[in-house]
């Protein structure tokens, strides 16, 4: 607990959490501090989380630090939660989860404040989030934007699980689909959200999405604005399943 550093020299390494990594049954609170430059050939640059450790991260910085996976954070079945104004910026990795990625049915990662960004990462999947199973929250006024994916899901990539999502998904860019948002066979919730200028090389700038039957996928009072794709689908793609939309204002997508 309290300002904290973890920056590092720009040497990589080859393991899991080149900056820190937080065993299991394990808690830590980062206040402020900056988590910065780290770099492994493995997962976790940031900050590597194993199986039910909690991590809370409240107006922390993670930026520029570099993984195959999870460049920012990696976690595997833990529970991150950012708070005040943390910002997740500019982290690059080889593979997938630019910003952050969340693996296993334990897995989860909330941005539960209002000024929580996730901007800027780039990565082959989930340049923002990548999500393998686990829970993805997005409050009000929470935003991950401008993250850059070089196959799917600019903003977020999700595969089973729930996504939660009342905040904003703005110019993030997918080189295949799911400019916003990319996901199968997961749980969407969509209230109050917004989806905003998002683009795709191929279909649904905004939302892509592909899920079973059973499977809920809900849009209720949201906005899904100025979403451009190159071939199908400027605002949503609905590939699979079922989708409600109500109350919802889908306009000037291309």
């Amino acid at each position: 607990t309290g300002n904290r550093t973890a920056k590092g020299d720009g040497t990589a390494t080859s393991g899991l959490g080149a900056g820190m990594e937080v065993l299991g049954g394990t808690k830590l609170r980062f206040e402020g501090g900056l988590i910065a430059g780290n770099r492994t050939n493995g997962s976790g640059g940031g900050i590597y989380a194993r199986k039910d450790a909690v991590i809370v991260l409240d107006g922390t910085t993670v930026r520029g630090n570099h993984a195959a996976g999870g460049a920012g954070i990696f976690a595997a079945g833990a529970q991150v939660t950012a708070e005040g104004t943390t910002s997740i910026a500019g982290n690059q990795a080889g593979g997938d989860g630019g910003g952050v990625t969340v693996t296993g049915a334990t897995g989860s990662v909330s941005l539960a404040a209002s000024s929580v960004r996730v901007t800027g990462n780039t990565a082959s999947n989930g340049a923002g989030i990548y999500a393998m199973s686990g829970t993805v929250v997005v409050a009000p006024g929470a935003t991950v934007a401008e993250n850059e994916a070089s196959s799917t899901g600019g903003g977020i990539w999700a595969q089973g699980g729930d996504v939660l999502m009342d905040g904003t998904l703005r110019a993030n860019t997918a080189g295949s689909s799911g400019g916003g948002l990319y996901e199968t066979n997961t749980d969407v919730t969509i209230l109050g959200g917004k989806v905003l200028a998002n683009r795709a090389g191929q279909g649904g700038a905004g939302l892509r999405l592909s899920a079973v039957l059973g499977t809920t996928q809900s849009i209720t009072d949201a906005t899904i604005r100025g979403n451009v794709a190159e071939q199908d689908g400027g605002g949503i793609s609905l590939e699979h399943g079922a989708l409600t939309l109500t109350g919802t204002i889908v306009e000037k997508n291309a």
